[in-house]
């Protein structure tokens, strides 16, 4: 059931809650992927906050709140909830290069240049890493190897591996965060 009013489409997500859900499940996507950067993450976090409106939608919608706004800020939520629940180790760099390194379209096979482009910018400067920080790296993230993996055809211990790894996420943080500097100034 929809009514038009001020020239948008307002379902009713009470009687209609497929319905809602066809028209904001794309929307809820692209917001749940910028704030998660990771396609999988994404989608665990717009189907968790699916299932918690289709709970609460009589509630939400008793109360007037429109179901579409509070999806969107339930996104935001559930999104940091995933990072936390995570341990927070997600950085802008493995964000960076999983999203670069997965399919580079978003759902409706649209390029994301955008996360192509930083993508490739991540690339560029771990080329720049020490060699021993670019191997760690280029196998962990760009070969999709486990850390254990890494270890082994590097001969070294995992925990190695892990310093290693640690210690080029933190200089590649830096390099970003100069290289945003340098476009800014």
């Amino acid at each position: 059931m929809t009514e038009t009013e001020g020239g948008t489409h307002r379902l009713d997500p009470v009687a209609d809650f497929e319905g809602f859900v066809e028209a904001t499940a794309a929307g809820y996507f692209r917001a749940a992927l910028r704030e998660t950067g990771n396609r999988h993450d994404a989608q665990d976090v717009v189907q968790n906050v699916l299932e918690k409106l289709f709970r609460t939608r009589e509630s939400v919608a008793a109360r007037g709140d429109a179901l579409t706004a509070y999806g969107y800020t339930a996104i935001r939520w559930a999104a940091v909830d995933h990072h936390r629940r995570n341990g927070g180790r997600q950085t802008k760099v493995v964000t960076a290069l999983k999203t670069y390194y997965d399919d580079d379209t978003t759902d409706g096979g649209i390029p994301d240049v955008n996360a192509s482009a930083v993508g490739a910018q991540v690339v560029k400067l771990i080329r720049k890493l020490p060699a021993r920080e670019k191997d760690v790296v280029t196998r962990r993230y760009l070969e999709g190897m486990e850390i254990e993996e890494v270890a082994h055809s590097l001969e070294l211990s995992e925990e190695t591996a892990k310093r290693y790894l640690r210690a080029a996420l933190r200089r590649l943080e830096k390099m970003i965060k100069e290289t945003d500097k340098e476009v800014t100034a």
